[in-house]
């Protein structure tokens, strides 16, 4: 009876094991998604950390604020419709970048985001925009990536998780549907191009001073004056007669003028 029991002990025993063994390899089946990642039901995991974009150097506030906060995600595994940092998709990852960095909310989907932004052209893209593609060899959108500046898009690959890739790739360029500005954003755009920049320190410059020119004063020169002992006023005096004798003379020449009173 004992024998009996333990062996039906042990036939229950390995029949559970198999079943254990049986589940764990259909749950944990791991498809490989290309190099340096693996998922399982549509989650990803890189390999190791990525490098960060660079913010480029004449990117606005606002620019930089959505480029740095892209950079943040990037490694953050795939998940379908997911929306944290446990796994996201692509439109999960448009949708958090713009609500954290610019406080703007869009659209869940891509298509949604796509209708919902002011279609531009590639050559006007800047930091900050939003491309979109088609999947499947469909004419509908299914992918979008915000573009980073210098070719690049930051975006949620279906089998890498949020990477960085140029927007040259022959799939994406296949693939390309259109490019759109978030009309937000835009604005926002506009108003930081329009603030002056800030002033730069003026160099110091020595003021020079003028000297002050002496003051002119014009100078009169008095006229010349006589001895003031000669203009002042004197008594007339009273000229004491004289006896004059006239002797004949002969008749003055009247030829000849006679000036008395002249006095050299």
């Amino acid at each position: 009876m004992d024998v009996m029991k333990s062996k039906l002990c042990a036939a229950l025993v390995s029949a559970l094991l198999c079943i254990a063994a049986t589940s764990c390899g259909s749950s944990q089946r791991v498809v490989q998604g290309g190099a340096g990642s693996s998922h399982s039901y549509g989650q990803t995991v890189p390999a190791k950390p990525l490098k960060p974009v660079a913010i480029p150097s004449a990117a606005t506030p606002s620019m930089a604020a959505l480029v740095g906060e892209a950079n943040g995600w990037l490694g953050t595994r795939y998940l379908y419709g997911g929306n944290t940092r446990d796994g996201i998709d692509c439109s999960g990852l448009v949708l958090a970048v713009y609500l954290k960095a610019l406080d703007i909310k869009l659209p869940r989907t891509s298509a949604q985001q796509q209708q919902f932004c002011r279609t531009i052209s590639k050559s006007d893209m800047r930091p900050g925009d939003l491309i979109f593609f088609t999947v499947r060899g469909g004419s509908n959108v299914g992918h979008v990536g915000i573009y980073v500046g210098d070719g690049n898009m930051i975006h949620a690959s279906s089998s890498k998780g949020v990477i960085v890739t140029p927007i040259s790739n022959d799939y994406f360029v296949r693939n390309f549907h259109s490019c759109g500005r978030v009309e937000a954003y835009e604005r926002r755009l506009v108003a930081e191009s329009a603030k002056p920049a800030p002033a730069q320190p003026a160099a110091h410059v020595m003021a020079q001073e003028t000297p002050a020119q002496p003051e002119v004063v014009a100078s009169v020169t008095p006229a010349p004056q006589s001895d003031p002992a000669a203009i002042v006023p004197t008594p007339q005096q009273s000229t004491p007669m004289r006896t004059v004798r006239i002797a004949k003379t002969k008749a003055p020449n009247t030829s000849q003028s006679v000036d008395d009173d002249f006095f050299d």
